[in-house]
């Protein structure tokens, strides 16, 4: 939903509550790879995976800002700088990001009414920059 108003900073608040059943649906790997090099790399990539659903499940509130985003959860409140974050990452059903300090935070683009979704893209394109990437064709594509 985006926000405005007296006192207000313009941005954008999304709350969502994730089952870890779908926080792994949003974070399946769409590609098709097979053979030992794509079994190494899952291998690899499931401890970050868990750590990733264990931090991503439950009650969440994000809001974004020309500066950077918080996110609440029953665990803490976490804010990130645009400036400290390596990349957002828009793929079908969720925008990503992450940083050093607090990990990947996930945005499911069921939180997102579809009417918002393209001025959320350009939104977060504007704030990161080169930092915006598209993967898998992207979720405003998609449709």
């Amino acid at each position: 939903m985006f926000v405005s108003g007296e006192g207000c900073a313009v941005g954008y608040v999304y709350t969502f509550d994730l089952s870890p059943e779908e926080v792994e649906g949003l974070l399946a790997d769409p590609g098709k790879s097979s053979g030992f090099l794509a079994a190494l790399k899952r291998k690899t990539l499931a401890a970050a995976k868990a750590r990733i659903v264990e931090r991503s499940t439950g009650p969440t509130t994000v809001e974004l800002f020309e500066t950077g985003l918080r996110l609440t959860d029953p665990r803490a409140v976490r804010e990130l700088r645009w400036a400290d974050v390596h990349y957002v990452m828009e793929r079908p059903g969720v925008w990503s990001t992450q940083d050093v300090a607090h990990g990947v935070v996930l945005i499911p683009g069921s939180a997102v009414p579809e009417s918002e979704r393209a001025a959320l893209a350009q939104q977060l394109r504007a704030w990161v920059g080169a930092k915006y990437k598209v993967r898998e064709g992207g979720m405003v594509g998609a449709g």
